[in-house]
């Protein structure tokens, strides 16, 4: 019978690395991120000065403490396409159970379109399959509104 052939396998290994970058957020580290009115001027501050659509990632540990923030996104002027893996992998590195997603809409108006909605749901779904609860998802605008789609009852 003798011996298999053996051949080489590359071996992975995955890790987060934290850069030296920080956001200096209007909120204290140990603020409880619970709602979206504690959420939405985090995801404001942080994408107040960019010039296209972006999606943002808020990371929190099990007690709704926020770890880090990652743009998961950066689209055009009319919005920002990315696939589900992108959305959940810096919260499994992360070891974070929970997120907020966040995106800026560069008009002057933060509202709920269909397309949003539907994606966000299948979102929540395939974050469910990972134990990963998708919290809100929260729209803002350079005017300084938002919308949550958990307060207006669509998450």
């Amino acid at each position: 019978m003798g011996r298999p052939r053996l051949y080489n396998i590359p071996v992975y290994k995955l890790k987060m690395v934290r850069t030296n970058e920080v956001f200096k957020a209007p909120v204290r580290r140990t603020t409880r991120i619970n709602m979206s009115d504690v959420a939405a001027p985090i995801f404001q501050y942080y994408l107040k000065d960019v010039d296209r659509e972006h999606l943002a990632i808020m990371l929190l540990d099990h007690h709704m403490n926020l770890i880090g923030i990652n743009t998961a996104s950066i689209g055009n002027l009319t919005g920002a396409s990315f696939a589900p893996r992108e959305i959940f992998k810096p919260a499994i590195l992360s070891n974070s159970p929970v997120i907020y997603l966040g995106h800026n809409h560069y008009s002057n108006k933060a509202e709920l379109n269909s397309n949003d909605i539907r994606i966000v749901r299948e979102l929540k779904k395939a974050g469910e399959l990972m134990q990963i609860k998708i919290a809100d998802s929260i729209t803002v605008s350079k005017s300084g509104d938002y919308v949550s789609m958990f307060d207006e009852g669509v998450l």
